[in-house]
């Protein structure tokens, strides 16, 4: 309702006449807070504010009528009825969830609430997706989202575990009111993975005079496959013999010692560890530590021989035995337990930790490299190891285990025919990466047609020319060079084509030394007349024939194309009783300037036929 609208009117009646039948309205109690006026005369009760039912939904007023003898009262009760003037309110203006992986479709992720302060319809509020989503779905009535997929956490993408939606909170006034809310959808790691032990159990010697609080040895453990909180890992000591006497750092796994050690020499100790997740619920691994109590570590193991010197073939097998390298440590016990290893250059070998048995790990090629150098270790098993140290030369000996490499697959090579044969062509090249006389390459033609035609020198590889070669029998030859190492197993081919350079021993030659042709004097410039034709025994650009007027022949109204050799009226000015008759000479030669013995001529004979002419007077 409006300000000033009527709400309701208020009447009495009296029974006197005049001045004292006229009543004056007013209110005598309000709990309106002025909402509300009245007129005095009519007593029409109007808006005097806004009313919001929200607020308050009913007004009680208390009206006065006075005549001036009389003040009769009465009670207005006024009821606001609901219009739908409140849109819903979510609880909140942000959901930010999260969502387990491995939840199963149709998994509650959240329940969007709201609400709305008008009544009944206006008040009934329903859900719709602004955004739609092929991972969720939304009940308008409830306000769940529902999972449609089952979700697996990527510890690799974080994005990708993140989904963002819009949605809508509508009710049923007419016309109904709409609220947004956003919805923010995490789904995290499910602590599905336990811990692993990068060993199942370890040992470990511990002398008698460590230090209380020195480090002894240090477990690891990893749970790679799950994130954040549910990747923590933290240690703790479950059980054992050795509980009093060693401890475990709850966060890196390292074990001290706890209590002295003296007079402990040659016990055994056992602890129950328990590497365990933050996840919830945690999971757990456990893995079991011995720890041996030994004499103070003195001596450092001491090879045999400090150097190790032998020769092998580059062929030799992978996984023969190459040498045992021995060392000695005349510790008691664990102290004088030797370990080997390789500290440098073991990326072709490999050694026994036990024994010192060195191996051939990978082929070996002595064109890579034909002297190896190894560093070879030998540690005790001390808590401080002790570590002795040997160097091993491995020099390596040449087979011939490659087969020769060409410059070029294909060569190109170009020579004048007729050139004298033994003229050199072309001078082949390949490469042996073997060494010494392995290395050594013969040069022979196997293959290709004409290959008598040719000879080849088998130490240099320059190709010649076995006799004098011909353009116009053949102007090009493919031939197969072999390069064959030592050892002739190990070959390679190459092409090589000999291009022959055509050579202008011949020259043009007309196949009539006289020509004789007929032309209406009528005809137009452009018409054929006739065509002279020469020939010449050269192949290529050498044997390309052009043809010229010479003489008077270049003014006697008559064209010759000169490459076809065709004779045209080049205009039309032919008149046979002016000229009945013209003889033209005409020239056949190659490509280049005239040397004079290098033509050929012929004569053409054309006689003008007679047209019509029209009278003169």
């Amino acid at each position: 309702v409006a300000v000033g609208d009527a709400v309701v009117t208020v009447a009495v009646s009296d029974a006197d006449a005049g001045d004292y039948a006229v009543s004056t309205f007013s209110f005598v109690s309000d709990d309106s807070d002025g909402l509300f006026a009245i007129d005095a005369a009519t007593g029409e009760i109007t808006a005097a504010g806004a009313i919001d039912r929200e607020i308050a939904d009913e007004y009680i007023l208390v009206v006065q009528a006075d005549d001036g003898m009389f003040t009769p009262s009465t009670t207005v009760s006024i009821a606001v009825l609901d219009v739908n003037d409140n849109a819903p309110v979510f609880n909140d203006t942000l959901y930010d969830v999260e969502f387990p992986e491995l939840s199963p479709a149709g998994s509650v992720v959240v329940q969007l609430a709201a609400t709305d302060a008008d009544l009944d319809e206006n008040a009934e509020i329903y859900f719709h997706m602004k955004t739609m989503s092929a991972e969720f779905e939304l009940d308008e009535d409830t306000g769940e989202i529902l999972s449609l997929v089952t979700f697996t956490f990527d510890p690799n993408d974080t994005d990708s575990n993140v989904y963002y939606l819009e949605l809508l909170g509508i009710d049923r006034g007419d016309p109904s009111l709409t609220s947004e809310v956003e919805v923010l959808i995490n789904v995290i790691d499910y602590n599905d993975h336990y811990p692993v032990f990068d060993e199942s159990s370890y040992f470990s010697p511990v002398t008698e005079d460590v230090g209380v609080g020195d480090l002894v040895i240090q477990v690891v453990a990893v749970d790679d496959e799950d994130y954040g909180s549910n990747a923590l890992i933290s240690y703790s000591v479950a059980g054992g013999n050795g509980t009093e006497l060693f401890q475990i750092d709850s966060e890196d796994g390292w074990i001290s010692v706890e209590s002295s050690l003296t007079e402990l020499e040659g016990d055994y100790y056992g602890l129950i560890i328990v590497a365990e997740d933050a996840g919830t619920p945690s999971l757990s691994a456990t893995a079991t530590v011995v720890l041996l109590v030994t004499p103070v570590n003195v001596y450092t193991p001491v090879f045999d021989d400090t150097l190790y010197s032998l020769t092998v073939s580059e062929d030799v097998d992978v996984g023969s035995v190459l040498l045992t390298v021995v060392a000695t440590d005349p510790d008691s016990g664990v102290n004088g337990v030797v370990t080997y290893g390789i500290e440098e250059g073991g990326e072709s070998f490999s050694i026994d930790a036990d024994t010192g048995e060195i191996t051939v790990a990978a082929a070996l090629d002595y064109d890579a490299v034909d002297v190896l150098y190894l560093n070879v270790s030998a540690s005790d098993g001390g808590l401080v190891s002790l570590t002795g140290y040997a160097s091993v030369v491995v020099a390596l000996t040449d087979v011939d285990d490659n087969a020769p490499v060409w410059d070029a697959e294909v060569y190109e090579a170009y020579v004048d025919e007729n050139a004298a044969a033994g003229v050199a062509i072309v001078d082949l090249n390949a490469t042996d990466a073997d060494s010494g006389a392995n290395a050594d390459i013969t040069y022979s033609i196997v293959g290709g047609e004409g290959k008598d035609l040719f000879i080849i020198d088998s130490s240099s590889g320059i190709l010649y020319s076995y006799v004098s070669l011909d353009y116009e029998s053949t102007s090009e030859y493919e031939l197969t060079v072999a390069a064959l190492g030592s050892d002739t197993s190990k070959y390679s081919t190459t092409t090589v084509v000999v291009n022959l350079n055509d050579v202008n021993e011949y020259y043009p030659a007309f196949t009539d030394e006289y020509y004789s042709y007929v032309v209406a004097e009528s005809a137009a410039a452009g018409d054929l007349v006739g065509y002279v034709e020469a020939t010449d025994k050269d192949g290529g650009a050498a044997g390309v024939i052009y043809y010229m007027f010479v003489g008077d022949g270049a003014d006697s109204g008559f064209a010759i194309d000169e490459t076809s050799g065709a004779i045209t009226v080049a205009d039309d000015g032919l008149d046979r009783e002016t000229t009945s008759e013209i003889t033209l000479t005409v020239i056949a030669k190659n490509d280049g300037a005239i040397l004079g013995y290098d033509i050929d001529y012929a004569q053409v004979t054309i006689s003008v036929a007679d047209a019509n002419d029209p009278p003169v007077f």
